[in-house]
């Protein structure tokens, strides 16, 4: 270009003729190279690189050169467009690529220059780019509006987010109509809808129980490995529970052992458990202890009115062996033997029922030893297996452990009948 002539060439007192018109002429060289010689302001604008100041409409492969400064590239389809070296550009070098059709335009590097730090840059359809030349590469900036001043992007998709973060696969999308939708590396995370939310990867930070026993409102629960909730849900032992009278303890499952305080039931054996917490508000709280040894017995309690009431037993095996302890029953809800004596029947309220077939001996009574022994003597009653008048009596007063039986007649004599004996009273 040729220089811009001195204002002296044109007003010194020494200038001739021949130098004004030199001057002149220098003056126009250096216009015309600077705005063009079709005398247009498009021209002018071109050559000036004002952004927009020409328009390329593009459908294939193009390569810009250091003439398209602030050249609007209006581009359609899938191919690429290389920019120039950047040493050949200069800096502030501009211009403006637009994808307005389905395709993706690919803008490429010339040399080993990098566009946004990376050899390319997908420009995918409904996006719009300026593109400025530093001294050390390119730098792209997005440009997209509309005449209500919002930002507008086309729906995108989960592997090319209309709004991309981080990476092409990663960003913003609308899979439908009114969706609104994240996409990570390719997978869609998150999904918004008017009438719901869908997360499709685990949740964490203070929106989620911080500990399997948080109870901090609006807070979402944690189960499994992440914590459980309130002790359900995990695959191993749940919190320890420091004092079972404490009464701020939150509805869940906890467990205690010898060093939980607090007090346990009457019958109650080993040092570990299982509580369960049910509260309906601060002043009406039930709780359920279940030991891990011993029998199955479970039991329960309520505190209101400001006082925990005693521990009674509300779950027990069925059969098996009756236990107790104080009065309590502590084992099962029935126990049944026998034995060369007979066979009894044992309750877990403390009543016994003693059975056996005898045969009386017509000189002396027999002794019937009972299958299990009585607290106190029984009551013992019976009835005798003959064709003839014959009944079962009580030679002397039954003891806890044997009672003295005979057959008699009308006649009170003895007879060697067969005696169908029954004794019912206390095993505690």
């Amino acid at each position: 270009m040729t220089a811009l002539p001195a204002a002296t060439a044109f007003t010194a007192s020494t200038v001739t003729e021949g130098g004004f018109k030199t001057a002149l002429n220098d003056l126009r060289s250096y216009l015309s190279s600077l705005l063009g010689n079709a005398g247009t302001v498009a021209e002018a604008a071109a050559l000036l690189g004002i952004p927009f100041g020409a328009v390329l409409t593009r459908t294939a492969a193009t390569t810009l050169t250091t003439a398209n400064r602030g050249v609007l590239v209006d581009a359609s389809g899938t191919w690429a467009l290389t920019l120039p070296t950047v040493a050949a550009a200069g800096p502030g070098w501009t211009a403006i690529v637009r994808n307005g059709a389905t395709g993706t335009i690919t803008l490429t590097r010339a040399g080993s220059d990098t566009i946004d730090g990376a050899t390319s840059v997908a420009l995918l359809a409904g996006r719009t780019v300026m593109i400025v030349a530093t001294a050390t590469g390119w730098l792209s900036f997005a440009l997209a509006g509309s005449a209500g001043g919002a930002l507008r992007l086309p729906p995108g998709a989960v592997g090319a987010p209309a709004l991309a973060l981080g990476g092409a696969a990663t960003g913003l999308f609308s899979p439908l109509a009114d969706q609104v939708a994240a996409a990570i590396n390719g997978v869609q995370a998150l999904l918004l809808t008017a009438t719901y939310a869908q997360l499709d990867v685990p949740l964490i930070g203070t929106a989620v129980m911080q500990t399997a026993y948080d109870a901090t409102p609006l807070r979402l629960a944690r189960v499994q490995a992440a914590g459980g909730l309130f002790g359900w849900g995990v695959t191993s032992a749940p919190g320890l529970m420091a004092d079972l009278d404490v009464t701020t303890e939150p509805s869940g499952l906890k467990r205690i052992d010898a060093t939980t305080l607090g007090p346990r039931p009457t019958g109650w054996s080993g040092a570990a458990g299982y509580v369960t917490t049910q509260r309906q508000n601060t002043g009406n709280i039930i709780q359920t202890l279940t030991g891990t040894s011993g029998a199955l017995v479970a039991w329960q309690r309520r505190y209101s009115a400001a006082v925990w009431g005693a521990w009674t037993p509300v779950q027990q095996p069925t059969l098996g062996t009756v236990s107790q302890t104080s009065g309590a029953p502590t084992g099962a809800l029935i126990e049944r033997g026998a034995s060369a004596n007979g066979e009894y029947v044992r309750f877990a309220d403390g009543t016994q029922i003693c059975t056996q077939t005898l045969t009386a001996s017509a000189s002396a009574g027999v002794v019937w030893t009972y299958p299990a022994a009585f607290i106190a003597a029984p009551v013992v009653t019976g009835t005798a297996v003959a064709t003839v008048l014959s009944c079962p009596t009580l030679d002397a007063a039954p003891g806890t452990t044997t009672a003295t039986l005979s057959a008699r007649d009308k006649v009170d004599a003895r007879r060697a009948d067969a005696l169908r004996v029954m004794a019912v009273g206390r095993w505690f």
